[in-house]
């Protein structure tokens, strides 16, 4: 896949916290799902309920184009990011950005996100 050489340097960068965009220890972990129930409680929360989501942007699905021109948003969002951290020069990441776009369209493509929505209420 074209994101691995730029997946490695993000988690090197992310595991050493030189970003400050993630809540990992160790740089293993990432995401917010682990601290959820930290951040309640810091905001004197009580958690009511927890719901997951399974959602499948693979090719030939049905929300397979809105990903995809997403995602193309979302590359050109990264990229002053990217290019600040020295992940990648501005024209390293648009071949990288536009090979990735690509690959959507081969009909092995797959991919899908598990969200978690996490809901509660202050006590009075």
């Amino acid at each position: 896949m074209f994101c691995c050489k730029l997946t490695c340097k993000l988690e090197w960068k992310a595991g050493d916290e030189s970003c400050g965009l993630n809540f990992s220890p160790n740089g293993y972990h990432y995401g917010i799902v682990h601290m959820l129930p930290s951040f309640f409680r810091q905001a004197d929360l009580s958690i009511l309920g927890k719901m997951a989501h399974f959602i499948e942007f693979s090719f030939d699905t049905e929300v397979h184009g809105s990903f995809y021109h997403e995602l193309a948003l979302a590359f050109q969002l990264f990229e002053p990011l990217v290019v600040k951290m020295q992940l990648a020069t501005p024209e390293e990441w648009r071949i990288l950005s536009q090979k990735g776009l690509a690959e959507m369209y081969e009909e092995d493509f797959c991919v899908a996100w598990m969200l978690l929505t996490v809901w509660g209420e202050k006590p009075l």
